[in-house]
């Protein structure tokens, strides 16, 4: 009974009222696998990260192959600069779902961070593999790309980023980054813009176009 309130306060964004009836659901069953899991969500969306961690590592010591448990600990040490770790339960993931993206573009992620590009890439591939029309999957093979001095191939990814989400932030602003370094000013230009139009208080994209567009003057030569 207090697991099925506690579904439904969180449901209705009740999260106190939430964490009072999943706690009383593994008070009265301490081996129950979805009240510690969905207490970890909670606990993780309102941003208590070591109540989480405590409780997704609960579910994995009742249920060590559960999945969702390893790849939302790994989004948690990766938000806390612990790539590592990050990494390690994105791999444990992936041993109980290869075919799962989320947890492929995670590790990719991670192994940047980490420094291992050439595994990130590979790993970013293979979720492209699973599913092209994922925007998500091409602005992060692009950053890793960026990452490794490759601004040809990572243009490629981020513009196929922006066609699938043209709204894409980060992939609006990247490409015209990317562009700018090709050497490409005015289509870099519209890049910044869009991304500008996105989220006009994003301060990156504003001092990108001011770079780009001082840049476009230097390069172009002077009227007789």
């Amino acid at each position: 009974a207090h697991y099925n309130i506690a579904v439904a306060r969180a449901a209705d964004g009740d999260n106190e009222s939430a964490v009072r009836h999943y706690r009383k659901s593994i008070t009265a069953s301490p081996e129950f696998r979805d009240g510690h899991y969905n207490l970890a969500v909670v606990m993780a969306d309102t941003g208590r990260k070591e109540d989480a961690i405590f409780h997704y590592e609960q579910v994995l010591r009742v249920a060590p192959k559960y999945y969702k448990a390893h790849n939302n600990l790994g989004k948690i040490y990766a938000e806390s600069a612990n790539p590592l770790r990050a990494a390690a339960h994105y791999r444990e993931a992936l041993r109980v779902v290869p075919q799962n993206t989320d947890a492929l573009n995670n590790l990719g992620n991670a192994l940047v961070a980490l420094g291992q590009i050439p595994e990130a890439l590979s790993h970013f591939e293979q979720a492209l593999a699973i599913d092209e029309s994922d925007a998500r999957t091409h602005y992060n093979l692009g950053a890793a790309l960026d990452a490794d001095g490759d601004y040809k191939e990572a243009a490629t990814h981020y513009s196929r980023a922006t066609e699938i989400d043209p709204n894409h932030l980060l992939a609006n602003n990247n490409l015209g980054v990317s562009l700018a370094r090709l050497g490409q000013f005015e289509q870099a230009e519209i890049y910044l813009r869009r991304a500008i139009a996105v989220d006009p208080e994003y301060l990156p994209a504003q001092k990108n176009l001011k770079l780009v567009s001082k840049l476009k003057q230097q390069h172009t030569p002077a009227k007789e």
